[in-house]
């Protein structure tokens, strides 16, 4: 027997997920820098489920952890800071993943409808008006994050300190 049939013969045998068809890698992957889907509860048959397991609340409190450790021991932040940015980075997450999201012809910020007026897209897919001011942008930008605050809070994930130098969004 050739040496290439008897390799193939082991790949196949292999259970291991990297092994497929022929030695296929059969992992589902994404691009790097992308943030998948975090902390969701799941059924047994992949659907999400209805409710809040005890798992999700600590999958988020993990990465917050997790996020804090590393800005403090490699950003060379201190805990107070290091806790901020973590926290900031897990509203953002919960809200690309979550947060709220306002039909096309509608402003997010303000509420009232976008028409033939200039709008700004936004990265979460939300549209702001962009003219005559940029009200709406901070209106849009208070309340997704007072919204991610709430869950993240929830969560029962503590909020960090908050000193003069970051003001608090409501």
């Amino acid at each position: 027997m050739p040496a290439f049939e008897s390799a193939d013969s082991a790949i196949s045998a292999n259970s291991s997920p990297f092994n497929g068809a022929r030695g296929a890698d059969t992992r589902q992957t994404s691009a790097i820098g992308t943030i998948g889907p975090f902390g969701s509860a799941v059924t047994e048959s992949g659907r999400p489920s209805d409710t809040l397991n005890q798992s999700v609340e600590s999958d988020w409190q993990a990465l917050f952890d997790e996020r804090a450790a590393i800005r403090q021991y490699d950003g060379r932040h201190t805990r107070a800071e290091a806790e901020r940015l973590a926290w900031g980075e897990l509203e953002n997450r919960w809200h690309m993943q979550y947060g709220e999201r306002i039909s096309r012809d509608m402003c997010a910020g303000c509420r009232g409808p976008i028409g033939n007026s200039v709008a700004i897209d936004l990265i979460d897919g939300n549209r702001v008006h962009s003219v005559p001011t940029t009200t709406a942008f901070v209106q849009h930008g208070q309340r997704w994050r007072a919204a991610a605050r709430r869950a993240l809070i929830a969560f029962g994930i503590k909020p960090p300190h908050e000193s003069a130098a970051s003001p608090q969004l409501s």
